[in-house]
Order: structure tokens, then sequence, then C-alpha cells
């Protein structure tokens, strides 16, 4: 088995899609909400490990996933997408791509009598924010009978590709809504490969424009994000290949969650309160990979990632990949990642009195997570005679399985836990014509 020359350049905008899939905790007021740092190594996982020629037209092809995550916070996710890539000419090709989040969690309905800073509960703000790398994106829930929330979330998706000057550009749309919630997103990436095809650079950008509108108060807030990448990618030798990935992210707006509560006890009175984070937040990652041919027809994939922010957030991610190669049939895949994180400059385990930035986020909180992956691929083809949808050879079939675990220094707010443990499910058909 060949080690390809790069890793997979899959445009911008799908990886924010995936990041906005996110695993999510409950929130009270019938909400959930979106942990994006731990989506980006959940379902990207397959993405970090999975090599391709990066300037090269994508297949003709139809993707029809099925995604499913519990965790034991009793959050349940269904979210089924399709996407249909089609190449439009010798140098150009396009993407559609359809989503829908189906969230049932259970919840408590949680009433909020104070104010925030002094500032009304129905005051508008035009202020709005769900960083891309680690914090929250708001995805509420309809309560049905007070007891069990239900938010159906859709998205759709827009891209193009076309080669130049020897590169390849890529643009793309996102457009997400959901009943208290909005998003739009505009990314572009550009690849270009020199020295004999063994040095690969692309630069990338990512536009983001989101609102929110929670129902349990009469505001709209908004929130701006704007990000941009620069990645290098080099062959070392025939079974080495190295990357390195540089990060940069800048938020403006309304950067917390209008559903969590912190509580303030004083003696036997407490009161309540809505959370208050700056208004701005700048973050930068580090990332180094290595993709290491092991074997006739295996390989080894290492990744490194520093991450530091001027909410004094620091975290190192570490993963370590193994690919497999059986036959012309089936691949197999195996994964570790483990996470650790400082703690937010203004984050308490609690808060004797009101204060200028007050937050009960558990991403915002010190602690680890440690997660495992297995991954299974079957190539179409007559020798799968009773399986007749996998009899096509242009059939692909994919499958990935995660558990995850996270721990955090302070109980959550809502579930009372230090520990959340989750499994994730991903099945896929690609079909290419």
């Amino acid at each position: 088995m060949k080690i390809p020359s790069t890793w997979a350049s899959e445009s911008t905008i799908s990886i924010i899609a995936r990041v906005r899939w996110a695993v999510p905790v409950p929130r009270a007021g019938g909400a959930v909400v979106v942990d994006r740092l731990c989506l980006l190594f959940t379902l990207c996982l397959a993405f970090l490990t999975t090599p391709v020629f990066s300037q090269t037209l994508p297949d003709n092809e139809l993707q029809v996933d099925l995604n499913t995550y519990f965790d034991s916070f009793n959050v349940q996710v269904i979210y089924p997408s399709i996407s249909l890539t089609k190449r439009v000419s010798e140098s150009s090709s396009i993407n559609l791509r359809y989503l829908v989040d189906l969230v049932t969690a259970a919840s408590i309905r949680s009433n909020i009598h104070s104010k925030k800073s002094g500032r009304s509960d129905e005051e508008d703000d035009d202020r709005v924010g769900s960083p891309k790398l680690d914090a929250v994106t708001a995805a509420s829930s309809r309560e049905r009978e007070g007891y069990r929330p239900d938010d159906v979330r859709h998205e759709l998706g827009f891209g193009m590709s076309q080669v130049v000057g020897g590169g390849l550009l890529s643009v793309n749309g996102l457009y997400s809504k959901e009943f208290d919630y909005r998003s739009a997103t505009v990314a572009g990436t550009y690849s270009y490969s020199f020295a004999k095809k063994n040095t690969n650079v692309v630069l990338g950008f990512v536009r983001s424009w989101d609102a929110n509108y929670p129902k349990i108060f009469n505001w709209t807030r908004h929130k701006n994000d704007q990000s941009y990448s620069a990645t290098l990618t080099q062959i070392l030798s025939k079974r080495l290949i190295a990357q390195a990935i540089f990060s940069y992210d800048y938020s403006h707006g309304f950067l917390s969650n209008p559903y969590e509560v912190v509580v303030i006890s004083q003696g036997s009175q407490s009161q309540k309160f809505q959370p208050v984070h700056p208004e701005t937040r700048t973050r930068k990652a580090s990332t180094v990979r290595f993709n290491y041919k092991s074997g006739p027809a295996s390989a080894v994939h290492l990744s490194l990632r520093y991450y530091w922010d001027d909410w004094q957030v620091r975290s190192l991610t570490t993963s370590l990949g193994w690919d497999k190669h059986l036959n012309d049939i089936t691949t197999i895949g195996l994964g570790f990642r483990n996470y650790v994180q400082s703690r937010a400059f203004f984050f308490k385990e609690s808060y004797l009195q009101p204060e200028e930035f007050m937050t009960v986020d558990s991403k915002l909180d010190r602690g680890y997570s440690n997660e495992v992956q297995f991954k299974l691929t079957l190539n179409g083809g007559d020798h799968f005679e009773q399986v007749p949808f996998l009899m096509n050879e242009r059939v692909q079939f994919n499958l990935a399985l995660n558990i995850y675990h996270r721990h955090t220094a302070t109980p959550n707010w809502f579930s009372h836990s230090k520990d959340l443990f989750a499994f994730i499910m991903s099945l896929g058909i690609r079909y290419r014509f």
C-alpha cells in the first residue's frame, strides 16, 4: 500500500460543518450546548488520518451518512446528511450538501430572575459568539410536555473548486437554522504544490455571522468570527510525510450561552445570573503531524496540537492512529486521542458575589479527555453476493465507532458530574459515478 503524498485537503467548509455537529451537553431551559472542541477530534479523526493528493479535484460521488451520539448526560443526537459532488469540467467541480440534526435531551426549565451585570434581559445587544476552535454554539430545543425537548437544525452547504494558476481554489458557503439560532459561513482555501509535488501549501480562511435569539428572552444578539490558517506538507522520504499547521481565530460579540445559569449563594439565599464572558476572544493553535509507512500495507499517524488564547486557556492534544489495508476489500483503523486543558482566567468553582465575568461552562474549566476510535472501510464488488447494496464496485461502506470520556475539575453545572461518557457511531455509503 502506497503512502499518499499529502493529507486530505477536504474543503474548509466541510470541516466547519463537522465542527458544528459537535458533541452536545445538556443545559437548562430545554437546551443543548454544542461542544465544538470535542467534535473537532471526534468526528474529524478520520479526516486527520486519511491522506489523498491535495490538488486533485474530488471524484464524482454521492455520499450518505448517518451519525449518532449518546452520552451519560442523557443527550441523544441523530444527524443524517447527504452530499453530492460533480465535476462540471476538467478544471472545476461543485458540491451540494444537506444535514439535519435531531436532538433529544433530559432538561429542566431555568427561570432567570436576576440581571446580568446590570443589563436588562430584554435589552437588545449586537453581540454573539461561538468560537470555532473550542467554545460554544447555542443549539436549543423545544420542550415537549416540559420533559423531553426536541431540537431540529437544518443545514445547507454549497461549494465550488477550480484549478487556478496550477493550484486548487475552493470556495464554500454554509447556512444553518433552528428555531432560536442561525448561522452563515463563507470559507475558502487555496492549495499549491511545488518541488516536483513534494511540497504542498494550503492557505485558508473562514468568515461566519451568527445570530442568537433564545425564546426565554426578548432579544437577538450577534457574533462575528474570522479564522485564518496556513498548512505546509512535506514528503521527507518514501516512508515519511510531515505536516505543520498554524491557525488564528478572532471572535467578537456575544460569547456566552444564554441558557446557562450562574447561581450565587449568600447564606440561606441564592440568586441566579446569566453568564458574562468577554466580548472578544483571540485563539491560536499550532499542529504538527507525521504519517509513517510502518509496513507494506499499513501506516501510523501522529499528531500534536498546542492551543492558546487570550482567556488564558492552554491545551495540548495528542493523537495516534494506525491504518491497515487487509486486502483490496477491507481497511481497518484504530485511533487514540488525549486532550488536557487549563482553566479560563474568569472560571471559578463558585462565585461569592456578582463579578465582571462569570461562567459555568465546563469547556472553560481545567480538565482532560480521552477518546478511542475504530474504523472499517469495505469496498464493494461481486464478493458481496449476500449484501446487495455492496455488490457494485463503485460503492464503499464506512463505519466509525468512538468512545469518549471527559473529566473536569468542577462538576458540570447541569448534571453535577465531573465525568461525561459518550458513544459516537457513524455509518456512511459512498457511491462514485
